[in-house]
């Protein structure tokens, strides 16, 4: 059913003597007053006394799809730098990892380097020693001559 509109003199109705009779009981009354209490204090903003005007309410919706677009435009702007900042990011850790690939690689070569002149300077050694030792085996031969 649709609701009512309940008003003071549909709970108490006069009568020609000037006593009060009621129309509901007393159960019935404090309900009716107890839900025209709520109803009044949930009427938060109250309504204006004269009709809006076309041009305030279109000024209105203007300001309210601007504010809207503003808000809009702001959240893709985060979103949009939330996105440079998770690229940025996963581009940090990608370098990270191939400059310690760079670094492992360099210090592989710098190990063989090391190792390939160590061989190099032994094997100079080996040829300088066998050099003295020709040598010493043609000043010996030209003694004997």
């Amino acid at each position: 059913m649709p609701l009512k509109r309940v008003k003071d003199g549909d709970i108490k109705a006069q009568s020609n003597e000037g006593e009060h009779v009621y129309n509901f009981n007393s159960h019935q009354r404090g309900y009716i007053s107890s839900a025209m209490q709520i109803a009044k204090s949930r009427v938060q903003f109250p309504r204006e006394s004269r009709p809006q005007n076309i041009n305030e309410f279109v000024d209105q919706k203007k300001e309210m799809f601007l504010v809207e677009l503003s808000y809009n435009t702001i959240k893709e702007e985060i979103k949009d730098l939330d996105m440079k900042k998770n690229r940025k990011g996963d581009a940090l850790k990608e370098s990270s990892t191939q400059l310690d690939k760079d670094s492992a690689k360099l210090i592989q070569f710098i190990d063989s380097d090391n190792i390939s002149t160590q061989d190099r300077s032994k094997e100079a050694d080996a040829a300088m020693v066998e050099r003295k030792a020709s040598e010493n085996q043609i000043k010996k031969l030209e003694a004997k001559i």
